[in-house]
């Protein structure tokens, strides 16, 4: 059994949450509906065939037993053809789902294989980085690869997609839309797309070989570098410390780390990023079901520039493992908006046949102790927007982004600009 420890939430927490919780849901009110509509049908049948219909039997049967009971039924009476491994797969969904944990999921091999695929950084399809809008449950586009095919085709961050080669999507086959948009590199897809203003028209795209770019960064005004971190994979530490190099090399006084609408990744690639920016020590620390605490700490030397951490509504788990260790060590301030609030560690176990489960293992701490789960990080200078204006952030103008300004502004006092 492989174990992979790593903090999601928004590819990750609304969108598992909305994703996974909504198909599950979906499922097992399908199945509820049409089992109370079964039970009423037989019950009606025995009143009027047999008379009394009362329950033969009373006593608990075992969940093998039980199945072999259902299963027994179906065969003999069941005018559908079934299909064993589709009933079984969907069974399995729903044991995790009544964990009551919407972090805890079972995902079959083609889930599982996507999910660490995505952690890794790489992968073939269109380019985009997507989630639900919990508003109407439908796949808006979070961010646009540059360079990217679906950057070639002219989609941007916003927009909807509506249909994967002619198959509705939504929040409800999630899964089944992202694995139509991968592929093999030099094949097509067809999308229709919903934007605002614009309505929905049909593009083709070419799917291609993408190295996810976590990290983008550039030099603003009164050299203050700008770093966005957009999730935490395997290829984001290494992305960071180059973009970290090259500002440094520009003569940087000033520095703001952007993790706006991140919605966190692997706990071993925030740790070592934000190793480079606090003091020797504390990072962030676990604890289990059991009480058994395990710390993270840093070893590198604090930077020694202004240091301002980005924030909003949509800054879940490793971003708040970033957000929590600089305000606590007071290595920066934080600007923004209060995070999202996912306080908790998942541990990947991978079954025998190749599928696996997400379990929440541990909650964690911030250096000073605090547990953020539910409640978020305020951050020490408040400035909110609207959830249109957050989730438009990568394409609004510097000068239209109230809370990169307020960002700009305090590095300027501190850097004595």
């Amino acid at each position: 059994m492989e174990e992979l420890r790593e903090i999601r939430d928004l590819r990750e927490i609304r969108e598992d949450v909305s994703r996974e919780r909504g198909a599950h849901r979906a499922h097992f009110i399908r199945g509820l509906i049409f089992g109370i509509v079964s039970v009423l049908i037989v019950l009606s049948a025995a009143f009027f065939v047999g008379g009394a219909g009362r329950p033969a039997s009373t006593h608990v049967l075992d969940p093998s037993a039980k199945i072999q009971e259902i299963m027994a039924i179906l065969e003999s009476h069941s005018v559908n053809n079934f299909d064993i491994e589709v009933m079984t797969e969907a069974m399995f969904i729903g044991l995790l789902y009544g964990v009551g944990d919407p972090y805890t999921a079972y995902m079959d091999r083609r889930t599982l294989a996507s999910f660490l695929e995505n952690t890794e950084g790489r992968y073939a399809g269109i380019g985009v980085r997507v989630q639900l809008d919990p508003l109407d449950n439908r796949i808006q586009i979070l961010q646009v690869f540059p360079n990217g095919p679906s950057a070639h085709v002219g989609l941007e961050p916003g927009d909807k997609i509506v249909r994967v080669n002619g198959t509705e999507v939504s929040g409800s086959n999630f899964d089944e839309a992202i694995s139509m948009m991968r592929g093999t590199p030099a094949t097509r897809v067809n999308l229709t797309i919903l934007r605002a203003q614009a309505g929905t028209f049909d593009v083709e795209i070419t799917r291609a070989e993408v190295e996810v770019p976590s990290v983008d960064h550039r030099m603003l005004d009164d050299e203050i570098g700008y770093i966005r971190i957009s999730n935490f994979d395997r290829m984001t530490y290494p992305q960071f410390m180059t973009a970290l190099n090259s500002l440094g090399q520009s003569n940087m006084r000033g520095l703001v780390i952007d993790v706006r609408n991140n919605p966190g990744g692997l706990l071993d690639s925030v740790v070592r990023i934000t190793n480079e920016l606090v003091p020797r020590g504390l990072i962030v620390y676990t604890e289990d079901k059991h009480g058994n605490r395990e710390e993270m700490r840093g070893n590198s030397r604090q930077l020694d520039i202004p240091l301002v951490i980005l924030v909003n509504e949509n800054s879940a788990s490793a971003s708040e493992v970033l957000a929590g260790a600089v305000r606590d060590t007071g290595s920066g301030i934080l600007v923004g908006n209060t995070t999202f609030g996912k306080g908790v560690v998942q541990s990947l176990f991978q079954l025998s046949d190749g599928s696996g489960i997400r379990v929440t293992v541990a909650r964690y701490y911030t250096p000073g102790g605090y547990s953020i789960h539910g409640e978020g990080i305020t951050p020490d200078i408040l400035i909110p927007t609207d959830r249109e204006t957050s989730m438009r952030i990568m394409s609004l103008e510097q000068w239209q982004d109230e809370q990169l300004t307020a960002a700009m502004d305090s590095l300027r006092a501190n850097i004595g600009r």
